[in-house]
């Protein structure tokens, strides 16, 4: 992970042993948001997403990619391929209301 220490740090040796050493830091110093108003976040992400229509185009330019890749297609090729155009693809109205929801939990908690 050289190069992207900054949003990755090593686990401790405390915690249960994995694959991967390393842990992205955003559990840690963005406590800010409570576990359970993560879930919440992200089932209205995931709504959110599929009101737009997001999941439906994403879907089908995954199967256009493993169409054109064919059988031998590896997981994490098609992952590698898609997640740029996903990420590029998700509607501003989206990212607007997520942004709306977490100003509104922040303020309701800290009385802002």
């Amino acid at each position: 992970m050289e190069g992207r220490s900054g949003f990755y740090e090593k686990s401790s040796p405390n915690e249960s042993s994995s694959k991967n050493e390393y842990k992205p830091l955003c559990w840690k110093s963005h406590q800010i948001i409570r576990r359970d108003e993560m879930k919440t976040i992200h089932e209205l992400l995931y709504k959110l997403l599929k009101k737009y229509g997001w999941e439906d185009e994403i879907r089908e330019k995954v199967r256009a990619i493993w169409e054109r890749r064919g059988t031998d297609a590896k997981m994490n090729d098609v992952i590698h391929e898609i997640m740029p155009t996903a990420s590029k693809s998700v509607p501003p109205d989206v990212s607007l209301e997520l942004e709306v929801h977490l100003r509104n939990t922040l303020r309701s908690r800290y009385k802002l």
